[in-house]
């Protein structure tokens, strides 16, 4: 019987790694931000505006993730406002 794992091997053939395995080299230069990456801003970064239809249950609703996106560094915006928002978020019930 083995007492451990690897003994199954000699110790030269665990010091190399797996065959077909390739470091790769870091990067030259990082890009300065997500955009010239062609990525979607950070997280926390854009505007929102909220609209709500339903009940108070629903406008509950809707305060309660209004604070979760502020607290995530979003900007809420007002209705006013609406159209400078990146992204509208619309909270309505299906039960009626």
């Amino acid at each position: 019987m083995l007492a451990d794992l690897e003994d199954i091997a000699a110790p030269s053939q665990l010091d190399r790694p797996a065959r077909g395995v390739r470091r790769r080299a870091p990067l030259a230069t990082q890009p300065a931000n997500s955009i010239e990456l062609g990525l979607a801003p950070p997280p926390g970064s854009q505007s929102v505006y909220v609209k709500t239809y339903g009940c108070s249950h629903n406008a509950s609703d809707s305060e309660y993730m209004c604070g979760l996106l502020a607290a995530h560094g979003y900007t809420l915006l007002p209705a006013a406002r609406r159209g400078e928002a990146d992204v509208w978020l619309i909270n309505s019930c299906t039960v009626k």
